[in-house]
């Protein structure tokens, strides 16, 4: 018997057909299994590519490192007290091996406080920072108009600001320039030379869009900060990773403010190549959780075919027997339960790949243009074959151990049955 057998297709789709509830009841556990475990990795493979594109807005190189307070009592001091950075630490700070740029930064009123910004009857509740031109290059931004704060507007403490999207809707008229006019900042009034749409994406691009980036410099004396700097933004060079520099510059300020060496919460920090790593460690998980899923309930289906063609050699036992005593060898009695098993299993299983591809796309066309972090639900070619492989093996499987049962049947007692 061969594959090409017309007369074996006909009775294994012939045994199909004269009992269809039992082969569909058979079928859907396969289906089924293969559907869940191509949805689960498609959509697993859309949320980390979403999160992934969100992660890549905030790059791979930068560290930031702020102030806590002392947990630790050193060289006489007591624990809590409040670590400050201000301009003089700014030499230090770039003197660290592996640094290459450095931004300071300082908020008005806060981290995460918003002031008015008014221009003429229009008023806005905004973030507003002192930035250096290095922010500019280190979380890069699109221009709508303008430019970034440069040199010249920190030597010259300039009166500029540059503008996020929510700024402009809220200030100005659609369509109109900003470049040139000038808003109102608690009292001081600020020239508008740049317009910028944010490269991050999620929570960061909506608080860069609501914010106002005034010069350093300009910022200390406007709105009378003295040498305060809120906190530091840093990458690293090429050849050291953002680790290597993290532990270097919190070690420096430890030194420089007196922390003790062990105390983890006067000096903190967020370094991204340390996040993206840690996430990328939890989408190797779920990809391994996703399979151990989908492969379990692939393998219930696998379980119900098996039993499935248990019945069925029982039932055929009669027909066995007489192809035995005819001179069928063994071989043929296993290859024609394992082929019937493979054909149920490959059917089914192509069906549930095929919809679970179409469900993918539907769902992808859905999310198209949606404000949710995920990317389009895709099934590469890579784990179509490999379930297709899965399909044929467990096939086998499920008919190998009926079809051994088969052919161990003897002739005379299978034509007594």
């Amino acid at each position: 018997m061969t594959l090409l057998d017309r007369d074996t297709w006909h009775e294994i789709f012939a045994t199909m057909r004269r009992n269809r509830l039992r082969t569909f009841m058979t079928a859907f556990g396969v289906f089924w299994g293969i559907l869940t475990l191509i949805i689960l990795l498609a959509f697993g493979s859309a949320f980390e590519s979403g999160l992934s594109e969100t992660i890549s807005g905030f790059g791979t190189k930068q560290i930031y490192i702020w102030g806590g307070r002392t947990s630790l009592p050193y060289h006489g001091m007591r624990p809590g007290r409040r670590i400050q950075y201000n301009v003089a630490d700014i030499p230090s700070i770039k003197a660290v091996e592996g640094i290459d740029l450095v931004a300071p930064r300082i908020s008005l009123g806060g981290y995460r406080s918003s002031n008015n910004v008014t221009r003429g009857s229009k008023t806005g509740p905004f973030k507003v920072l002192g930035d250096y031109p290095a922010w500019g290059m280190i979380q890069p931004f699109e221009y709508f108009e303008g430019r970034f704060v440069n040199a010249i507007d920190i030597a010259e403490s300039r009166k500029v600001a540059i503008i996020g999207e929510q700024v402009y809707s809220m200030l100005f008229e659609p369509g109109e320039s900003a470049i040139g006019k000038t808003i109102l900042i608690q009292g001081v009034y600020f020239e508008v030379v740049g317009r910028v749409h944010s490269t991050r994406t999620g929570n960061s691009a909506d608080e860069d869009a609501a914010t106002v980036y005034i010069p350093f410099s300009t910022f200390q004396k406007a709105f009378n900060m003295g040498d305060r700097v809120g906190w530091f933004a840093l990458t690293a060079q090429d050849g050291f990773t953002p680790g290597e520099v993290d532990e270097n510059v919190r070690a420096m300020f430890k030194r420089r403010k007196q922390v003790h060496p062990d105390d983890s919460q006067a000096i903190r920090g967020y370094n991204a190549a340390d996040k993206a790593s840690k996430v990328k460690s939890l989408f190797g998980g779920m990809r391994i959780f996703m399979w151990f899923v989908g492969l379990a309930t692939l393998f219930a289906g696998m379980l119900g075919v098996s039993n499935i063609m248990i019945i069925v050699v029982k039932e055929r036992t009669k027909e066995i027997g007489i192809r035995r005593a005819l001179g069928a060898p063994p071989r043929a009695i296993v290859s024609q339960i394992m082929q019937e098993s493979v054909t149920l299993t490959l059917l089914a299983g192509y069906t549930g790949l095929v919809s679970a591809v179409a469900l993918s796309e539907l769902f992808g066309s859905l999310l198209e243009g949606s404000d949710m972090p995920l990317g389009r639900p895709e099934v590469d070619f890579t784990t179509a074959i490999a379930a297709t492989i899965i399909l044929v093996v467990a096939g086998a499987i499920a008919g190998f151990i009926p079809a051994r049962q088969a052919v161990a049947i003897h002739p005379v007692e299978a034509l007594r049955a």
